[in-house]
């Protein structure tokens, strides 16, 4: 959901109830004029999640939207996707690997992805870590497969800055910190979190949008 949509979601929520506040009769025309406001704009924008509005400590309305699937009430086995946090997975990755001396936040990402140009020579892994490898924006559209991703990388012609000197954020950064870690440990990203870390944390129902054989649950 972008911010831009949700301030304009939480501006439209607020100019309702402060204009129903000065209603005398407020009872169910909450109730109604919320559940419209959010079908509205689950409509346009799309809305997976609940709302509950409290005044005075006490609750007025409450609504939940359901799957983009079937639009069921959301329950609590239900899978959202983590978004950008996700992404952090592979810091906590790299660093795992770097507390057991598999390598070094100074090692250069060639010595790891010897594919790339020369240009990557001068970049360490600290500088994926930071998004100051001064890697370049690339092409990036829904389901961009890792391959796609490659591809790009082995096509840039310069840096957009010398690493470290600067900041850039972008998603390849994620992606090279990825393929390290396939690189050092010989399995899949996939593979290499859910052995190191979902499993020995008992996070059974957390698991890789890739490794879902199925829609059904997937908020």
């Amino acid at each position: 959901m972008r911010m831009s949509a949700i301030l304009v979601f939480t501006f439209s929520v607020v100019v309702l109830f402060s204009s129903s506040a000065l209603a005398t009769d407020i009872g169910q025309s909450w109730h109604g004029a919320i559940r419209q406001t959010t079908k509205d704009y689950a409509t346009k924008q799309g809305f997976n999640g609940s709302i509950a509005v409290m005044v005075n400590r006490g609750p007025v309305a409450n609504f939940s939207g359901g799957s983009t699937q079937d639009s069921q009430p959301i329950t609590p086995t239900h899978r959202f996707s983590s978004g950008s946090v996700g992404k952090e997975f592979t810091t906590v990755a790299i660093l795992k690997l770097v507390e057991e001396q598999k390598l070094s936040l100074d090692d250069s990402i060639l010595k790891y992805l010897d594919w790339l140009p020369q240009w990557a020579e001068d970049i360490n892994v600290e500088h994926v870590l930071n998004h100051t490898s001064g890697l370049p924006k690339i092409r990036w559209y829904e389901n961009i497969q890792t391959e796609e991703v490659i591809d790009q990388m082995t096509q840039i012609p310069e840096l957009a800055f010398a690493p470290g000197s600067g900041y850039l954020y972008g998603n390849i950064n994620v992606v090279v910190r990825a393929l390290i870690v396939e690189r050092v440990t010989g399995k899949t990203f996939t593979k290499y979190l859910e052995e190191t870390f979902f499993k020995p944390l008992g996070m059974t129902n957390t698991v890789q949008l890739t490794q879902v054989n199925t829609r059904e649950g997937i908020v």
